[in-house]
């Protein structure tokens, strides 16, 4: 599954590493490719004459293939982004979708233990925001679907708050669900008090870690779902699940992610991989039927990230009597609105255009969003003349997606700060460190 919001050239990277036999896409993004991908596509519109209905029409009486599939088999495909900033193809088996439904399974059951005198009624649909090339829409949505029988509203086009106010009112949603930034504008929509939304019982998700301020909005804004506001700690790699943290915890540890689920493992390691002590920073590691047996054609980075059946997530974090708590979501990556942004590829991209020496991308903090994307750039000493940034701006949009694009622009003409091994200080860029080095 890839990513749509990804211009011709990413879409023709994940063509030729994964190699598919058949292309499923709309025509939007066939037409951001500037040759025919080589392969059969299957369009999405009806008026087409290869499309998805045509097919079905074509052979729904036929019988399915019998072909013996395997629990450790491939099942899907799923684009994650890696410290080199070129997307990577996390593999999820048929393993990884059953352990995905069972630990689903074991919240929902942990819920009903803890708040007895709540109902057993799943009440109504889920509604389902999230797009399927995300580990969150795949599995939270289109998984939980098939493997517990839950009733999803799908959504289409872009994320609109009283569209889901209104669907909610109209098909009494049990359940929202959405990164950060989607539940921010739902519960502080202008309009919420116009809607009925008293058939929601239950509020969730991730992305980037919910603060206490949001958790207590949730919970006045639905009142009804006060026992249900359940927020956890996954990634791609890890089947999008890895810790959850029900209501109760939140209250009382709100800065946490929650408690590892049945089968997960978590540890805490320094660089060199050795445990560390209960209470000390270091690096997230994850085990357990969650986790991906690696990265599609890309030996190399699954060497790096998975040893000795431990994630290395990138995540820096500690755990305190059992609790996981995230420092930082990686280093050097920017959440966006949800989206994981890594500034490797935008500097790549920067770093081609001739009136750029170097340059350093980083996030700042934004209320709704979580964050944006700011480019830091070293230009020569005599600037070109007319609207650089504008130049620029064009420029990363040229071959990357829009939302990699820059929205904070600084230019300067002295060096970037870098370390003895000439590794660019991005805390002293963000302005969260002193640049302390010598040069001997």
């Amino acid at each position: 599954a890839m990513n749509g919001w990804w211009k011709g050239d990413e879409i023709r990277y994940g063509i030729e590493l994964t190699e598919p036999k058949v292309l499923i896409a709309d025509r939007r993004r066939l037409e951001r490719l500037d040759r025919d991908p080589g392969i059969p596509v299957i369009g999405m519109a009806p008026d087409e004459a290869d499309s998805i209905d045509s097919l079905i029409d074509a052979y729904q009486d036929a019988s399915l293939p019998d072909v013996e599939i395997a629990v450790d088999d491939p099942a899907a495909i799923l684009f994650t982004s890696g410290t080199t900033g070129r997307p990577r193809g996390a593999i999820q088996t048929h393993r990884n979708f059953f352990a995905y439904l069972t630990c689903a399974f074991m919240i929902g059951a942990r819920q009903f233990v803890r708040f007895p005198g709540e109902s057993m009624d799943v009440g109504g649909p889920t509604l389902a925001c999230s797009p399927l090339f995300h580990v969150s829409g795949l599995h939270a949505c289109a998984v939980m679907a098939v493997g517990a029988g839950f009733n999803h509203l799908w959504t289409t086009g872009r994320y609109d708050p009283e569209k889901i106010l209104r669907l909610t009112e109209e098909h009494g949603i049990a359940r929202w669900s959405g990164v950060t930034t989607q539940v921010w504008r739902l519960v502080e929509h202008p309009r919420l008090n116009d809607y009925d939304v008293s058939s929601v019982i239950s509020i969730g998700g991730g992305g980037s870690m919910w603060s206490p301020e949001l958790q207590e909005i949730c919970r006045t804004a639905l009142p009804h779902a006060r026992t249900s506001v359940t927020i956890g700690y996954g990634l791609t790699e890890s089947s999008g699940l890895a810790t959850s943290a029900a209501d109760d915890v939140l209250k009382a540890h709100p800065d946490s992610v929650g408690y590892p689920l049945p089968t997960v493992g978590v540890r805490i390691t320094d660089d060199d991989g050795t445990e560390l002590p209960e209470g000390s920073v270091g690096n997230i590691c994850l085990s357990g039927p969650m986790v991906t047996p690696g990265y599609w054609n890309d030996p190399a980075a699954t060497a790096e990230t998975i040893r000795d059946g431990w994630l290395r997530t990138g995540d820096y974090g500690y755990v305190r009597d059992g609790l996981l708590f995230l420092v930082s979501r990686r280093s050097d990556l920017i959440i966006r609105g949800g989206e994981n942004i890594y500034p490797a590829e935008i500097e790549q991209r920067l770093d081609a255009h001739p009136a750029v020496a170097e340059s350093a991308v980083i996030g700042v903090g934004h209320r709704e969003l979580g964050q944006e994307v700011k480019a830091v750039v070293v230009i020569g000493e005599e600037p070109p003349g007319g609207d650089l940034v504008a130049e620029l701006r064009a420029w990363v949009a040229a071959t990357l997606a829009d939302i990699k694009v820059p929205a904070h622009w600084e230019l300067r003409t002295e060096p970037l700060p870098r370390n003895a091994t000439g590794k660019i200080l991005k805390q002293v860029v963000q302005g969260d460190a002193d640049y302390d080095f010598i040069e001997e």
